[in-house]
C-alpha cells in the first residue's frame, strides 16, 4: 500500500545509481537498493519493517521488491504487471 515518504530512505539513497538495466528476481547491485528507496519514497512499500523497509533497503531484488513493482505497474497501467523492472517501468520511474 501507499506510505509516506521516508526522510531516512531518501538520505540513504545512492545518488549515483541509475536505472539503465533490467532488474528482476535475484538481481543485486546498488541500483536495486536505489530502486527500493525510490519505491519506498513514492508510496510503493517494499516492506513495512526489516529488510527492504524505509531506511533498511537492501541491494537484493527479492519477492518483496517484486510485489512493490507489481503494485506500481498495476496502479500506472504498465503491462504486463509481473514485477519485472524493464524498459516500460524504468521509463515511468525516470519520469517521476
Amino acid at each position: 500500500g501507499k506510505a509516506n515518504p521516508s526522510v531516512n530512505a531518501e538520505l540513504n539513497a545512492n545518488v549515483n545509481a541509475s536505472f539503465k538495466r533490467n532488474i528482476t528476481i535475484g538481481s543485486s547491485r546498488d541500483d536495486v537498493k536505489a530502486l527500493q528507496v525510490w519505491l519506498n519514497t513514492h508510496g510503493y512499500t517494499v516492506a513495512v519493517s526489516g529488510a527492504g523497509s524505509a531506511g533498511h533497503e537492501t541491494d537484493y531484488f527479492g519477492p518483496a521488491t517484486k510485489a512493490a513493482i507489481i503494485t506500481l505497474q498495476k496502479e500506472n497501467g504498465i503491462s504486463p504487471a509481473i514485477g519485472y523492472f524493464g524498459p516500460l517501468t524504468r521509463a515511468h520511474v525516470a519520469s517521476h
